[in-house]
């Protein structure tokens, strides 16, 4: 997971909540004069997030759909379903990430404490080790420990296949290092594998 700088949304999603006044998400597939829109939004945060899942750092390839941080059921306001900041890009997989995610989160209370990485900088609670397993970086405050493991558990961000990617990622750092390339070259190389925070732990040299 890292940092999301949020980009200026599409202008159409702004004129359509205007001139439609729609309450649920859903609606937007179902608009006669933005039937663009979804697709448009998708593409925005792709582009916002760099092509990589906003929880999970997979490369958004197939199945990408429009999660919200803070799910529908228990924020339902029309600002809080169509606001921009709340609004990630991420796969459709119950394993790991979005979905996941959607299913551990029962009350409003719990977003306290997780990382949103929209608002938070995860590169100060998340860090990784050579074989792929994410952590909490060591020394943390207490509290933002806590924080950093239960964003871990609730996105399911040790599973087995998000290990072997992201420990492939660092290996492939250390080959390349090997063969001279410099550290932009290896980020140019690896940058459609995705998992940058892991490559970037990698070329740092941990």
């Amino acid at each position: 997971m890292r940092k999301i700088n949020k980009q200026v949304p599409p202008e159409d999603l702004a004129r359509y909540v205007r001139r439609e006044n729609p309450q649920k998400f859903e609606e937007i597939h179902h608009t006669s004069h933005y039937p663009e829109l979804y697709g448009e939004c998708v593409e925005y945060l792709k582009t916002e997030q760099d092509n990589l899942s906003g929880y999970t750092e997979k490369p958004l390839r197939n199945g990408v759909h429009i999660d919200h941080y803070r799910k529908q059921a228990l924020f339902n306001t029309q600002d809080m379903v169509f606001g921009w900041e709340n609004l990630i890009a991420d796969e459709h997989n119950s394993s790991y990430g979005a979905d996941y995610k959607d299913r551990l989160v029962t009350m409003r209370e719990e977003y306290a404490k997780l990382i949103n990485p929209v608002l938070d900088d995860p590169h100060h609670y998340l860090t990784y080790m050579d074989e792929g397993i994410i952590k909490p970086v060591d020394g943390l405050a207490e509290q933002d420990r806590e924080k950093a493991e239960k964003t871990i558990e609730v996105f399911n961000l040790r599973h087995p296949l998000l290990k072997e990617l992201r420990e492939r990622a660092i290996r492939m750092v250390k080959d390349y290092k090997v063969q001279g390339l410099t550290d932009a070259e290896i980020l140019e190389a690896l940058h459609d594998f995705g998992f940058t925070s892991a490559v970037e732990y990698a070329l740092q040299g941990n």
